[in-house]
C-alpha cells in the first residue's frame, strides 16, 4: 500500500476496527496535540508470526510514532525499517481511533482553539525474516528503543491503554 486510504474511506471497510474517544488534557497538553495529525502504530511480524515490540517505560507494546504530514504510509515504512534493518510495506490498516481532544481550560484559553482531532492508526506491515532487528533500533519520537520479537502477548505489556494488548493480540491473530 502506497498511501493509507482517507480516514472515511476506513471508516466504512468492515475489516477495519473503528473506534471514536474524547481526550481533556491540560493546556500544554492539548497544545501538542494540535500540531498532530496523530498517532501511528506499527505492527511489525516476522515470518515465524512474532510480533515487533518496544519496551517503554510502561511495559512492553507496539512501537508508535506522531505523525505530522498526511503520508501515513510512507512514515509507516521508515520506522519499520528503522527498527528492523528491513523495507517493508503496508499490508492493511487494522484500526483506526478518532480522538478529539479537549484543554481542560478552554474558557481561559487566549487562543480560540478547544477542540482537536486526531486520528490513531494501527497498520500491519508485510513480514520481515525471523528475528530481523536494526543495529540499533531508533524511533524519532523515542531515539534507541529496546525492541525484542514476542510470540505471544508478555506478561509485563502496557495494560493501561485499552486498545494496547488488543493490538498485539490482533496481530499475532
Amino acid at each position: 500500500m502506497d498511501r493509507l486510504p482517507p480516514f472515511d474511506a476506513l471508516r466504512a471497510d468492515d475489516a477495519v476496527t473503528v473506534a471514536e474517544s474524547t481526550a481533556t488534557h491540560a493546556s500544554d497538553e492539548f497544545d501538542y496535540w494540535t500540531r498532530l495529525d496523530g498517532i501511528l502504530v506499527l505492527g511489525v511480524l516476522d515470518t515465524d508470526g512474532n510480533v515487533l515490540l518496544m519496551d517503554s517505560s510502561h511495559g512492553w507494546r507496539l512501537p508508535f510514532v506522531a505523525v505530522e504530514g498526511s503520508d501515513w504510509a510512507s512514515v509507516a515504512r521508515t520506522s519499520a525499517e528503522a527498527l528492523t534493518g528491513v523495507e517493508v510495506t503496508v499490508e492493511s490498516v487494522e484500526r483506526v481511533e478518532c480522538v478529539e481532544h479537549r484543554p481542560d481550560d478552554s474558557a481561559d484559553r487566549v487562543d480560540s482553539v478547544t477542540r482537536t482531532v486526531t486520528h490513531d492508526v494501527v497498520v500491519r506491515t508485510t513480514p520481515v525474516a525471523e528475528g530481523s532487528l536494526a543495529a540499533t533500533p531508533r524511533l524519532p519520537d523515542w531515539g534507541e528503543l529496546t525492541v525484542d520479537w514476542f510470540g505471544a502477548v508478555p506478561d509485563d505489556a502496557y495494560r493501561d491503554h485499552d486498545e494496547t494488548v488488543a493490538d498485539i493480540e490482533r496481530m499475532l491473530d
